[in-house]
């Protein structure tokens, strides 16, 4: 039988843990999720190697965790735009085995004291952790969002899960809001590269019709070719290469019947690069929308609890 007068581990440990920087624990979150990605290792072994020397708490190795599982999840965002479809292979960091994997050995790597060390607690306390095992929390785990435990009893506050939650989608939401605006800042410089390459274009003899014709061929929707048309339409205008009869003009000369235009092309090219930076301009905007209606959902269950 255990001491019924012994502080429980996981207190213990925070308690006597030393004090870190959240930076710190961030910056040990993206270090993890950067082995994951370059290495193939599991995001819980990840994080095991990361902070196997850094003699943390286990609430310090939970945030850690929980670091290393929205880094993952926003580094695979930008590379498949799929945000309902994000997995990892091996599930997501679970600090429940990490903890555990710290622990075993002689030398355990999460800071352990011994239970005489302190007087009694006034109440009981559990440091038991949801354990995220199925691809479908997955996604729920790297937004931050994972299954509250069946034992309810594991967390004396609720509102204090649902505040944790609250930050923690504060915190992504700020992280794509910064992405978008270096978005925005490449989205702008693309479209004038296409501007000033179309301007050449039409200085060279070529007909807007002719150009809208090669940029068909790589459009992904007809809305974006409208828009790129329109846009270096506004160009040529606004800096007197064609006036609006002359674009009129040039827009209804018959396109040249012909070969797929070359992608290497720098009309063709820079429309093709505006293609994709926009794509994924409009992606990051969608993340940003989901993300804030989770946080209105968030919001009204703390003025519910409170």
């Amino acid at each position: 039988m255990s001491d019924p007068g012994a502080i429980p581990l996981g207190l213990a440990q925070q308690k006597a843990a030393r004090p870190v920087d959240p930076e710190q624990l961030e910056m040990m979150g993206k270090r993890a999720a950067s082995l994951h990605a370059t290495q193939g290792t599991t995001l819980s072994d990840a994080v095991v190697e990361i902070v196997k020397e850094a003699f943390l708490a286990p609430e310090q190795v939970k945030r850690v965790c929980e670091f290393a599982n929205t880094s993952a999840y926003l580094s695979e965002f930008e590379k498949s735009g799929q945000m309902r479809n994000i997995t990892f292979e091996g599930g997501p960091a679970d600090p429940g085995r990490v903890l555990q994997d710290l622990n075993d050995g002689s030398n355990p790597a999460v800071h352990q004291i011994k239970h005489a060390d302190y007087s009694p607690p006034a109440g009981s306390y559990k440091d038991d952790q949801p354990v995220v095992a199925d691809e479908e929390a997955a996604f729920a785990a790297a937004f931050g969002l994972a299954k509250a435990a069946a034992d309810h009893t594991a967390r004396a506050k609720p509102i204090e899960e649902v505040y944790d939650l609250r930050v923690r989608l504060e915190g992504m939401r700020d992280d794509m809001l910064s992405k978008l605006s270096s978005s925005q800042v490449l989205l702008d410089t693309v479209k004038e590269d296409l501007c000033q390459a179309t301007k050449q274009e039409v200085l060279g003899g070529s007909s807007l019709s002719d150009i809208a014709q090669a940029w068909s061929g790589y459009t992904p929707t007809a809305e974006m070719l409208k828009e790129a048309v329109s846009l270096t339409c506004h160009h040529l205008r606004e800096h007197q290469v064609l006036d609006r009869e002359g674009l009129i003009d040039s827009m209804n000369k018959t396109a040249s019947a012909g070969s797929i235009p070359n992608p290497s092309h720098p009309v063709v090219e820079r429309f093709i690069a505006l293609t994709k930076v926009a794509q994924k301009h409009g992606e990051l905007q969608a993340a940003i929308e989901m993300v804030n209606e989770q946080l209105l959902t968030v919001n009204a269950k703390l003025k519910e609890l409170a």
